[in-house]
């Protein structure tokens, strides 16, 4: 992330716009902090913003540096194909989070509950195991977003599915955990 060069965020432009359109250049500055040729230039989409610079606009606008960055952890698709096969598409108010949490809780309760062909696979416990790793290495900050009871109950189903995993695979025999682990090494 560097200071002047790349492209502005989409969504930073679209925000920026708005509040200006509502307000004013002057008054968005003011209240952002940052000097109205900075707001000038991300009105252009000239310049990425620094990560200080993303974590004033993110408090400005109430989202997160993660949404505004436009960085994505659940595909569009895997999206897409979830709204399709259980008929449940996310309100346009859904936050990011919101929909992060939801697919991850879906996919712990479906490898620790008794669902035919997932909850023993070991290739998909595998994967949830991934994403259980990272989830409980991802920043405090990326859960201000998520409600505690949903944050905390996603920590321990997270608990739950490593230890899953770890247990199904002291079942194996060296030279197969050995392919399993290099196979999750891949995935990280």
């Amino acid at each position: 992330m560097g200071r002047g060069r790349g492209k502005t965020p989409q969504l930073v432009v679209d925000l920026l716009k708005k509040a200006v359109a509502e307000k004013s250049q002057s008054a968005v500055s003011k209240e952002t902090e940052l000097g109205l040729a900075v707001i000038n230039r991300y009105l252009r989409g000239i310049g990425e913003p620094t990560y200080a610079t993303l974590e004033k606009l993110a408090r400005y606008f109430g989202v997160s540096v993660v949404e505004l960055r436009g960085d994505v952890l659940i595909s569009t698709a895997y999206e897409r194909a979830f709204v399709a096969q259980t008929g449940l598409p996310f309100s346009d108010s859904a936050t990011f989070h919101q929909k992060y949490a939801y697919f991850i809780e879906m996919d712990f309760d479906a490898i620790l509950g008794d669902i035919e062909g997932y909850s023993s696979n070991i290739l998909l416990i595998q994967r949830s195991y991934i994403y259980a790793s990272k989830l409980l290495m991802l920043s405090e900050r990326f859960y201000t977003n998520i409600h505690p009871e949903i944050w905390h109950r996603l920590r321990q189903k997270a608990i739950q599915v490593i230890d899953k995993y770890n247990g199904l695979l002291e079942k194996y025999d060296p030279v197969d955990k050995k392919i399993i682990e290099s196979i999750a090494e891949g995935f990280s």
